[in-house]
């Protein structure tokens, strides 16, 4: 179980791009929830999208229709890079 854990392709893959925010895609890599939310369930977002890493739905559509809130993004009110 160690091997696997530690060894296999897709967990190290999944390891390394979860490890900074800034590299995650979409609005999770503006967002300042990102290095807890995580983009959300890996497996539901492997499910949905074939993506280990990816925004939720919801963010991607409030994103989409403009109205993802200015206090939440990296570069909005709500903190700095």
């Amino acid at each position: 179980m160690r091997e696997v854990w530690f060894g296999h392709p897709t967990l190290v893959r999944l390891r390394a791009d979860l490890a900074d925010p800034l590299t995650f895609p979409g609005i999770c890599r503006d967002c300042i929830h990102a290095g807890r939310c995580l983009t959300h369930c890996v497996a539901q977002n492997y499910l949905d999208t074939r993506h280990l890493v990816w925004p939720a739905e919801l963010c991607s559509e409030v994103e989409r229709r403009g109205i993802f809130p200015e206090s939440r993004r990296r570069d909005g009110a709500g903190g700095g890079r």
